[in-house]
């Protein structure tokens, strides 16, 4: 459906066009939750350079565009490429929605993310709490989601095998659909409750 869609939009608005480019962003979700990353990576980096020609780095669309590639490339584990694509994308969305905002959140979460499969635990723990500070202030401390996440998370000053944490840890990278995160004692209550957030499950 998305094909036919993107052949449409590129008919009726033009090849370079900001609603080809929303069709090959719809193509290239539908190409990752399939695993078709170099697929994905191709209509993506397209849509980021029609965003781009169009609305400038200034552009909420644009920013989409680079964290659908850094989520793209995190899964290739091209991990350099995407920590500089979801930092640029975090930047846009500071200047353009804020602090706090549900996509600066967003940004936040999908760089730590980045960072922890990289083991560069102390910025991915600082920026994971961030957005968790962050979520806290938008929901509300008496929100149900964030007083059942917050029991679950060592305080910054938790010992190494702190008791407050969901389950034993078997040393394996934890998996939330097609994204690893791994873990050390510290790090993975805080990337866990951010991986709860990105497969949706955050009760929102």
């Amino acid at each position: 459906m998305q094909r036919v869609a993107l052949a449409i939009r590129r008919k009726r608005f033009g090849s370079r066009s900001p609603e080809a480019a929303a069709s090959l962003n719809e193509l290239g979700l539908t190409f990752m939750a399939s695993g078709k990353l170099s697929e994905a990576e191709q209509v993506n980096r397209e849509a980021l350079e029609i965003r781009m020609r169009r609305f400038g780095n200034e552009s909420a669309d644009v920013a989409t565009s680079q964290n659908n590639l850094a989520h793209v490339y995190t899964q290739m584990g091209r991990l350099t490429q995407a920590e500089a694509l979801a930092r640029e994308a975090l930047a846009t969305r500071q200047r353009l929605f804020g602090n706090p905002s549900v996509e600066v959140a967003d940004s936040l979460r999908n760089l730590a993310v980045i960072l922890g499969d990289k083991r560069q635990w102390a910025e991915a723990e600082a920026m994971a709490r961030e957005v968790l500070e962050m979520r806290r202030k938008l929901l509300g401390p008496e929100h149900p989601w964030w007083l059942q996440q917050s029991t679950m998370l060592p305080g910054p000053q938790a010992p190494m095998g702190s008791k407050r944490r969901r389950k034993p840890w078997n040393g394996k990278p934890w998996r939330c659909g097609k994204s690893f995160f791994h873990r050390n004692t510290r790090m993975w209550p805080l990337l866990s409750t951010l991986s709860a957030i990105a497969c949706g499950s955050e009760g929102t």
